[in-house]
Parts: C-alpha cells; sequence; structure tokens
C-alpha cells in the first residue's frame, strides 16, 4: 500500500479512476505494482480517496438585501471616448438595492467635490413622496471614505458604509454585487446605442439609457419596472422583511452543517477547459469561525489562515487532515488572486470576510455575534445600527490618527475590542470613521475625544 500511495502523491493531477485503470495507470511508472496493492490501498483507504474527488454540497445563496431605500453607488469610468464627449469619462451611480432603480450623474472628474455635487443632486432627485425623508444608507467602497464626503452624509444623517473587502470583487458573492451588476447592463446598453446610431457622445444621451434601464422589468425587482417598485414603500418593507427571514435561514443552516474545528477541503479552481485532476484540495483545512454564510479557515497542517473566507458551497467537510495532505500548486487564478493589491490596509491579526462590508473583524472568533433587533438591544455598543450577522462588541476607543488613502488624509481610530480573547493589545484594530456610526460608539469616540482636551 505504501507503493500505491507514493505513487498516487507522484501524480497530484490524476483523476478519479476504477481500481482496475487506476492500476493500470500507476503501472506504466511502477511495473512491479500489483493488483491486489491497488485493491488492498483502496479498501484502506476509501474516504480519502474519495473526499479528494467530491463535489461540494448545495446550499441556497443568502441575498443582497437592505431596508427600502438604501443605495449602492459607485463611480463609472469609460476612458476609451474621453475626447469625444468634453474630456469626460466617468459618471457617477447609484441605485436603490430593493427597486433596482437607477440614477446617474456624468462628472466633470472624479475628483471629491464633483463626485459630492452629483451625490447632492441624488438626494434630491431621489426623494419620493415621503414628507421627511433620507437614505437609510449608503454603501461604497474605499474612494467614499473622503472626509468632505463622510462629513456632508453625517451632516443629513446618512450613514456611509465603506471599507469593502477587495476579494469581494474577485470571488462571487459580490457585496456589492447590485450596482456591479447594472454597471455591467448599463455599458452593454451605450455600446448598442454606439453601435446603432454610431455616435459615441455617450453624455448627451447617458440619461434616456437610464430611463430605459428604469421602465425595463427587472428580476431583481421582483419583475417589476425599478420606477414602480421604487414608488412602492410598502412592497419594498415586505420584500427586505422576506429576503431578511431567508438570509436568517440560510445562515442558521450553514451553522447546524459547519462548526469551529471542523475540517474541510476547498474546491480546485480550474480553466474553462481544465476537466481533469481532482475537484476538491489536497490540503485540508481547519474551521475557525462561521460568520453567516461565510466560513473562516485555515490550513490544518501548517496553521496559516486561508487568504479569504469561503462560501458553503466551495467546500466538502472531511474526516481530518491526511498524513499525506499537502497544499496543490496554486492555479493561475489562485495566483492572481494573491498578488491582487488591496487599497484598504489590513493588518495580520485581521480576518479579511467577504461579507464584512461595514467592518474587517479580528481573526478569531469573535465572542457576540448580532443577528437580530433583540440582540442589538441587549449588546448596544454594536459597530452599526444596521443589523447583520458580522457585527461585534466595541469596549473603547484608545487612539486615533490620520492614514493617507489615495492621497487623501482619512482619520481613523483604534478600536480595543471587547471580549475576553482580545484583552492583547495585538487585536486592536485601526477603523474609520464611516465603520463606527452606531450611537454607543459615536459616545465612546466622544469621550475619548474630551480625555484628549483634559490631557491638554
Amino acid at each position: 500500500m505504501e507503493t500505491v500511495a507514493t505513487a498516487i502523491a507522484e501524480k497530484p493531477t490524476l483523476r478519479l479512476l476504477s481500481q482496475d485503470k487506476l492500476f493500470r495507470t500507476l503501472r506504466k511508472d511502477n511495473p512491479d505494482l500489483k493488483l491486489k496493492d491497488v485493491q488492498a490501498y483502496f479498501a484502506a483507504n476509501r474516504d480519502e480517496v474519495l473526499e479528494r474527488f467530491a463535489k461540494p454540497g448545495r446550499y441556497k445563496q443568502a441575498k443582497i438585501t437592505a431596508p427600502p431605500y438604501s443605495f449602492q453607488i459607485d463611480v463609472i469610468h469609460l476612458p476609451a471616448y474621453k475626447a469625444t464627449n468634453g474630456n469626460k469619462d466617468r459618471f457617477f451611480l447609484a441605485i436603490d438595492i430593493l427597486s433596482r432603480k437607477a440614477f446617474a450623474y456624468v462628472l466633470k472628474s472624479g475628483k471629491v467635490p464633483d463626485v459630492l455635487k452629483a451625490y447632492k443632486q441624488l438626494l434630491k432627485d431621489a426623494k419620493p413622496n415621503l414628507p421627511k425623508w433620507t437614505p437609510t444608507y449608503v454603501e461604497g467602497d474605499d474612494f467614499f471614505e473622503a472626509k468632505a464626503f463622510y462629513d456632508y452624509s453625517i451632516s443629513k444623517s446618512i450613514p456611509v458604509h465603506t471599507g469593502v473587502a477587495k476579494d469581494d470583487h474577485i470571488a462571487s458573492g459580490d457585496r456589492l454585487g447590485i450596482v456591479d451588476r447594472c454597471t455591467r447592463t448599463l455599458k452593454v446598453l451605450i455600446s448598442k446605442r454606439m453601435a446603432a446610431d454610431d455616435d459615441t457622445k455617450w453624455t448627451k444621451w447617458l440619461q434616456e439609457i437610464v430611463e430605459l434601464y428604469n421602465q425595463t422589468p427587472n428580476a431583481g425587482a421582483g419583475n417589476q419596472a425599478p420606477l414602480d417598485a421604487y414608488a412602492d414603500f410598502h412592497g419594498m418593507y415586505r420584500k427586505w422583511r422576506g429576503q431578511m427571514k431567508g438570509n436568517m435561514a440560510v445562515a442558521d443552516k450553514v451553522a447546524q452543517k459547519f462548526s469551529v474545528g471542523q475540517f474541510v477541503r476547498i474546491k480546485v479552481l480550474k480553466g474553462a477547459f481544465d476537466k481533469e485532476g481532482a475537484s476538491m484540495s489536497k490540503a485540508v483545512y481547519e474551521i475557525t469561525g462561521v460568520t453567516g454564510t461565510k466560513l473562516m479557515l485555515k490550513d490544518a497542517v501548517t496553521g496559516n489562515p486561508y487568504k479569504r473566507s469561503v462560501k458553503p458551497t466551495e467546500v466538502t467537510k472531511v474526516a481530518g487532515p491526511s498524513s499525506t495532505a499537502a497544499p496543490l500548486a496554486p492555479t493561475n487564478v489562485e495566483q492572481t488572486v494573491k498578488r491582487a493589491k488591496v487599497k484598504r490596509k489590513v493588518t495580520q491579526q485581521e480576518q479579511i470576510t467577504p461579507d464584512a462590508r461595514t467592518l474587517q473583524a479580528p481573526e478569531a472568533a469573535p465572542p457576540v455575534q448580532t443577528r437580530t433587533q433583540k440582540d442589538v438591544a441587549a449588546n448596544p455598543a454594536t459597530v452599526t445600527g444596521v443589523v447583520r450577522p458580522d457585527h461585534y462588541i466595541v469596549h473603547s476607543i484608545i487612539g486615533k490618527k490620520y492614514f493617507s488613502v489615495n492621497g487623501r488624509k482619512v482619520l481613523k481610530y483604534r478600536v480595543h475590542w471587547d471580549g475576553e480573547q482580545y484583552k492583547d493589545p495585538k487585536w486592536d484594530t485601526w477603523e474609520p470613521l464611516s465603520n463606527l456610526q452606531a450611537p454607543a460608539v459615536q459616545r465612546l469616540i466622544k469621550r475619548y475625544e474630551q480625555s484628549l482636551k483634559n490631557k491638554v
């Protein structure tokens, strides 16, 4: 059996074969190999052999959802036609998460003052027929951490969620998927209009394209036109409650299936024409945390944390690490992910989670995970007021510092987390103001600022 194990280890891309075919394949390089040796190996290591070629289980995906009048925002770049559009190559895009209604504004440049001007126009145009209204919150990438943008939003009592993990734009299940999908649709419509009219001056007819999009039934809006869905507040509210209930059910199913300390193999990334080889990684990983519908892993042999959190559909459970287990050589896609530059700097103690759009949590399993309004009421010092499964408890604010982000100064506060396992200062993290919006956390910040004044 040792001869068979050695022969298989020398062929890491070997696909699943019957005992007879495996014997004939291995015998080409091992003439002395006997069929009974292969049969004995299969009998003694059946589970381990099947684990490498198993397929991940199927799980219903959690939906991107939010309360009515919550927006995802982005700045879209179209550099190819800058010369024919008066030196303009960007537009500001906002989309309501529930109704999918889009708003777009051509920008003079990609600078913050121009984006802020478009943002102010959005707040006027997006106002529904309600006496008092502000967006529930807006969500975007770290570009919107700019002080001018953040200060204006806070002055209007609009929470801004930023600090998007870059893995969200590499792996599937992007938290900014609503605005990203709208961007692709608008770009296709713009390209078709250019080809049909032989007119590349998209800045003149961008609003016509957006109106066409808003009047077309959208599957994400329940097959309603985004224009009609946006006007139906009660319909959006019912949809949000239903999606939240569904997401909770998905998270509960994942929590029942997976737990800390279990072992899994990860689905191998293959090219479009790569049909051979194992479907699951040879390396075995241990689950270190379950956050909502995502799993945090570490290598079962080396103890190194996996580079991102994974979905249940990407893994299959195994009994434990194999004595012969060794990491497979990274595929081209994995190497690309590894080389991707993350603009938002994260300390080695932070665990990057694609779902953690409002805050990057520490690597260890959090002491408290708030998933219901009851939990938030019991633990008022959650990071934000929006209930999500990846929010943790802030113990105190112990420092502040300005960081350079894309050439801009961004104020961040040093957070000390609540919990016995977070007493060590190594778990402290630096967080921007946009991630610290809960009233209880704001009081902690004011208390810290007051302490600085008292020292002077």
